[in-house]
């Protein structure tokens, strides 16, 4: 078995390294264009977890690199004047050409055959390596093999907006620094380790009207030095900047979806690129090392496809996870303004968490000092603005209250609309919908939100779908609103909405969003185009004409005024996911040409229409919120300008608060899921106009919860699914964090609810011992 490594990066390296370790009597050799003791860059960021993986595969090369390892436990950020520090980190760093060094000596005292300042062109592979099993591009960001190979491997890049140039210096440090410093032309900041003894790295990163702004050069290394060293005087202490190919840089967003074509498989950053914010660049290199080299060891002798696709297989979800990580840490630094007026624990807290992989409660875990003080500041805060004092109880921000015109929330916890399809074929709510909201109620949810309910008939999803267009439906509606409020703390919103196209269809555990089974039970369904939902099965709707918007807005009117008759607390209307409103808010559905359709101004137009007059009937001192989506998922669809610009509009139009979703508008969406995956579409809107917003989506965790209040992500937190199998969500968080009020209980309850509040308790005295314990040596490590 011949495997030949094209690219000596510590990737390509490593790969090579196990392979000849395990199998000895292979032959394994590395070509690299650069010398052996070239380096270009300064230092590399390993987790504790990845050297524990060193440990486990080669225990010489983990003890050689150990031996020059510069550690730190500390994250600290530097703000308006202020150190911000968080402990219990757990990183490490060397210098890239040590590591470089020591792999080369581990794979030449291995027999690996080495060559270096060695160009191969990737159109003599197939003649130059024609007796190689196994060829292993590892040739880099801009690998040439990749982009020979395109039409197999499938490369996407994209490029990032920020600037950012790599420098070293000689200040040492004993932590990670982040430097934010707001300058004339805009803010930068500065990613900062040491990686050997006095030697750091330092990574400028800053936002293209900013460059350009202090007039940087692309490839001016010398200017670009006297400029940062001017304005980071403070921060390098007196020591220099060091250069080593310092041109700046846009960082290129890289991925292949496939990762293998005949006997050539592809690896590092050639393969995925990981943006520098999370220091994951070579750890993921590294890491797909080890799997292509199990890979190859179990399966090549008898079938390299079989080996590709195992590396595949094991590698391709974890390498997502961290380019996701990654591309989330990456946007918010290319928004880094958007959070330059917060305070500085709260700007602290949102550097910790913009990757969303840590969470509240991890930071609880790290530094129970740091979150202790960015609670203070947050209760203080939420003293200034609300007059309710909670720095005695210290419930954390998922318990405390939140105010919307005249309606106050005891919790920032939402249960989400979840659509049930229960109801009889008259759109009447059931016994069903009195056990399911009533008994989640029950669950200590600060607000319950209804299934999408429809203004008419013709307006349903599908049969099973409620309505409030008759007197038996309003009665039905009253019933359950009276009982949640008189045995519970929560508010109840009635969610609003006409499915539009998405109309006339079966339940939800049917054929989901095609037409009902018999022909002759269909209603005709409109939308803002007569486009389908699905070509040649889905009803083609009628294009909505003047007399039809009349029409419609005049049933949600009606509704509007049930509603109120029932007395909800507040009135949502569903202006997202494809339905009739949404229809004409999006680009890829909306393709009319008078005043409701082509520019943002037109297809915001009926939508608007229909806002005003349900706002006008609705009561001024109850609140009204608009669900939209934040993005259609799909090329050509809703822009973040245009969610903002949507947003605006219907705040100025009397809205309260807006639901931000995402997708739904079009059957092949492309969405980027993960944890808390619509959060940033939420963020955009509260920190750009500053409106009030609830954030949705793969939300499941109380930590989730916290991080996303204290980050300023959102004023309220919607939990779909989690409430389907536990609907005391709410109440066991509250436990959890030793926040339990016993208003958000029924009085039926509190006898059985004792031990909870003991628990409680017993949480809430152990979070502050935690605290008092971290207190006097500032940061005891965790």
């Amino acid at each position: 078995m011949k495997i030949t490594v094209i690219g000596g990066g510590p990737g390509g390296l490593y790969t090579a390294l196990l392979t000849k370790k395990a199998r000895p009597d292979w032959e394994v050799e590395v070509f690299e264009r650069n010398q052996a003791d070239d380096t270009f860059g300064f230092g590399v960021v390993f987790s504790d977890e990845t050297l524990d993986e060193f440990l486990s595969r080669d225990v010489p090369v983990f003890q050689r690199i150990k031996d020059h390892f510069a550690y730190w436990d500390d994250v600290a950020v530097h703000f308006k004047g202020q150190e911000m520090r968080c402990a219990g980190n757990g990183f490490c760093g060397t210098s890239r050409q040590t590591l470089l060094t020591i792999l080369q000596e581990r794979c030449a005292e291995l027999g690996v055959k080495m060559e270096f300042g060695v160009d191969i062109q990737p159109g003599d592979l197939k003649t130059r390596f024609a007796d190689s099993d196994v060829i292993v591009a590892g040739d880099g960001i801009n690998s040439a093999i990749r982009e020979h190979h395109k039409e197999a491997f499938q490369p996407s890049t994209t490029w990032k907006s920020n600037r950012f140039c790599w420098m070293g210096s000689t200040r040492p440090m004993d932590e990670f620094n982040y430097f934010f410093r707001e300058t004339e032309h805009g803010q930068m900041v500065a990613h900062c380790y040491q990686y050997e003894k006095d030697h750091s790295t330092w990574v400028f990163e800053m936002d293209e009207a900013t460059w350009q702004g202090h007039g940087f050069e692309e490839f001016d290394e010398e200017g670009s030095k006297a400029k940062l060293e001017a304005i980071f005087a403070e921060e390098l202490q007196g020591h220099p900047l060091l250069l080593n190919r310092s041109n700046w840089r846009n960082f290129p967003r890289v991925f292949c979806e496939n990762w293998y074509t005949d006997n050539i498989v592809i690896l590092g950053d050639a393969k995925a690129s990981a943006h520098f914010s999370i220091g994951s660049g070579t750890k993921l290199a590294m890491e797909c090392a080890i799997a292509l080299a199990d890979s190859l060891l179990e399966h090549a002798e008898t079938d390299v496809q079989k080996a590709f696709q195992a590396y595949d297989d094991a590698r391709r979800t974890p390498c997502q996870i961290i380019q996701h990580n990654a591309d989330v840490s990456l946007a918010w630094f290319e928004h880094m303004n958007r959070s330059w007026d917060m305070e500085p624990y709260q700007f602290a807290m949102v550097v910790m968490c913009r990757a969303k992989s840590i969470t509240y409660d991890n930071l609880i875990v790290r530094d129970p000092e740091f979150v202790r003080k960015a609670d203070d500041e947050w209760y203080a805060r939420h003293l200034r603005e609300t007059g309710e004092d909670l720095t005695e109880s210290r419930p954390t921000p998922m318990f405390s209250s939140f105010k919307l015109r005249e309606m106050e929330l005891v919790n920032r916890v939402v249960m989400s609309p979840m659509a049930q399809y229960s109801c009889d074929k008259d759109g009447v709510p059931n016994d069903w919908h009195k056990v399911h909201y009533v008994g989640h109620a029950h669950g200590g949810a600060g607000m319950i939100y209804t299934e999408m309910t429809c203004p008419s008939a013709d307006a349903r999803i599908t049969e099973g779908c409620p309505g409030l267009w008759n007197d038996e439906q309003e009665a039905a509606w009253k019933s359950i609103v009276d009982m949640i409020h008189d045995t519970s703390a929560a508010k109840v919103t009635l969610q609003l909405g006409h499915a539009g196209r998405k109309g006339s269809t079966q339940l939800g555990w049917e054929k989901m969003d095609h037409p009902l089974a018999d022909p002759d039970a269909n209603w005709p369904i409109v939308s803002a185009s007569p486009i389908p939902w699905f070509d040649g099965v889905s009803q083609v709707p009628a294009e909505l004409d003047r007399a039809g918007m009349d029409r419609i807005k005049a049933d949600f009117v009606q509704a509007t005024e049930r509603a109120a008759r029932a007395n909800f607390d507040m009135i949502e209307l569903h202006c997202a996911h494809g339905y009739l409103l949404a229809s004409f808010l999006s680009p890829l559905t909306n393709l009319r040409s008078d005043d409701y359709g082509g520019s943002l101004e037109n297809r915001l137009r009926y939508p608007l229409d229909v806002f005003t007059a349900m706002r006008a009937v609705w009561p001024a001192e109850r609140p009204m919120a608009v669900r939209v989506s934040g993005t259609d998922w799909k090329e050509g669809g809703l822009t973040e300008a245009e969610l903002i610009a949507i947003a605006e509009a219907f705040r100025d139009a009397g809205c309260d608060l807006i639901d931000v979703s995402a997708g739904q508008t079009i059957p092949d969406q492309e969405p980027v899921y993960g944890r808390m995956f619509q959060a940033h579409l939420a963020e955009a809107v509260r920190n750009v106009p500053h409106i009030a917003t609830m954030a949705v989506g793969a939300i499941t965790e109380a930590a989730q919860v916290n991080t996303i209040l204290h980050t300023r992500r959102a004023d309220l937190v919607a939990i779909g699914r989690p409430h389907m199998w536990n609907p005391f969500f709410t109440h066991q968080a509250a436990a959890w964090y030793g926040a339990v009020n016993r208003k958000a209980w029924a009085k039926q309850y509190e006898s059985g609810a004792m031990q909870v509040f003991r628990e409680a308790e017993k949480n809430r005295q152990k979070m502050l011992e935690l605290q008092r314990k971290a207190a006097p040596g500032r940061h005891n490590r965790v």
